[in-house]
């Protein structure tokens, strides 16, 4: 909801902030379930 004194732009702001907090988390969520053993060494990445 839009405060007093608060833009258009100001709440989109927020709003795109708050959606890239949640995907981070949610990645974070993702990563952290993930088996051990599907990690692959850098060191055996090739170019």
């Amino acid at each position: 909801m839009k405060t007093t004194g608060q833009t258009d732009t100001g709440i989109q702001g927020e709003m795109i902030e708050d959606q890239k907090r949640r995907r981070l988390e949610e990645d974070a969520r993702i990563w952290s379930s993930r088996r051990k053993d599907s990690y692959l060494p850098l060191s055996e990445i090739s170019d």
